[in-house]
């Protein structure tokens, strides 16, 4: 018994060595790359951009009510928690989240592939490892944003879910509801999900999902920090339209917007690649969003229509082209798509790899943040 558990575990690891590579070297040539490009500059120069700042003065201060500093209840919680409990053993606040940000990456995108692992051949789960490394957004799993961690708590909690671990898969679907607002949305995924295995067991044990109620919990204490600080649990709705100019509204309507935007003067650079960046990804995630319908198991494919319609539901949609990467089961079906196309290979990987630089060459130099 113990051989057969040695071989298992070695097989394992063996299955785990090429990936590890491949995500370690393609995040550090990212950072090669972002440090060719602004030779002399120190890190926290090329990667602090954006939303960054956010983080930093949330972990640094928490969340206020006055002044300009009031709207970072727009983001949630944990991460700027965990970097102020990581800052005392690295130092500095910065450094704390780089640390976070790559070491939850690295960490996501193995369970991811050990996930797509679960539900495909090797072949697919490659391809779709590589989709998700590959999307020219990717750059944000090495800066400091949530993308990492919560890509490794909502990949986590389906992981724990298929494997029918649902205390797990209730913790950390309550800790990714504290780290973005997708989080909640793995509530009626993973419900989905305990449905459906209870009807292939042939079982009617709904007793045993108590745990997924742990999910509504996170998003709760996020509502409950709204309401001490501004004596309103939806403040973080104020802070989205007076800051962002971002409120709900008819799913489409803002790409719509988007798309007529790029046609309208004033033609800068800025607008119009913004318009194609934003049009074109919420494009993908449409198709995906029905493609996922038709090809995924139910409970991914709810994630995913939820997730779409999130994003999609604004009205002013910015930022969609990194948001996707929240709706990680359409990689799903990219690998199975190279899989099965073995002709749209090179074309894929020509443009993904070339909109991955250029995109992360644009961030460190401070002019976009898709």
């Amino acid at each position: 018994m113990a051989n057969v558990i040695a071989r298992h575990r070695a097989a394992a690891a063996r299955d785990l060595a090429a990936p590890v590579l491949f995500i370690v070297a393609l995040k550090l040539l990212i950072f090669v790359v972002a440090a060719v490009l602004r030779e002399g500059e120190a890190l926290p120069a090329l990667w602090q951009q954006w939303d960054a700042h956010w983080y930093s003065l949330i972990a640094e201060d928490g969340y206020v009510a006055e002044g300009e500093a009031r709207y970072a209840i727009a983001f949630f919680p944990l991460y700027p928690l965990a970097i102020r409990l990581l800052t005392p053993l690295v130092g500095d606040a910065f450094w704390a989240a780089l640390l976070l940000s790559n070491v939850a990456s690295v960490a996501g995108l193995l369970l991811f592939y050990r996930l797509a692992r679960l539900e495909f051949s090797a072949s697919v789960a490659w391809w779709a490892l590589l989709a998700l490394l590959l999307w020219p957004t990717a750059y944000f799993f090495n800066a400091p944003y949530t993308e990492g961690l919560f890509l490794l708590l909502s990949v986590g909690a389906f992981v724990a879910a298929r494997r029918s671990s649902w205390l797990l898969a209730g913790v950390l679907g309550g800790l990714a509801a504290l780290t973005r607002v997708t989080g909640v949305l793995l509530l009626p995924a993973l419900a989905v999900e305990f449905y459906l295995q209870q009807r292939e067991r042939g079982e009617r044990r709904y007793a045993l999902a108590w745990p997924l109620a742990l999910i509504g919990l996170g998003f709760g204490i996020y509502l409950l920090i709204n309401y001490q600080v501004f004596g309103d649990p939806f403040a973080f709705l104020d802070a989205q339209r007076e800051k962002w100019y971002r409120s709900f509204a008819w799913p489409g309507a803002a790409l719509a917007s988007r798309w007529r935007d790029i046609g309208l003067p004033p033609w800068t650079e800025y607008n119009v690649m913004q318009g194609l960046a934003e049009f074109s990804a919420g494009a993908v995630l449409i198709a995906a969003m029905i493609w996922s319908v038709l090809r995924l198991r139910w409970s991914y494919a709810l994630y995913v229509v939820l997730v779409t319609g999130a994003i999609l539901s604004s009205s002013w949609i910015m930022s969609t082209p990194r948001l996707a990467l929240s709706a990680w089961p359409i990689f799903f079906l990219f690998g199975q798509l190279l899989v099965r196309r073995p002709g749209y290979r090179l074309v894929w990987l020509g443009t993904s790899v070339a909109l991955l630089l250029t995109l992360t060459a644009r961030y460190v130099q401070g002019q976009w943040a898709f």
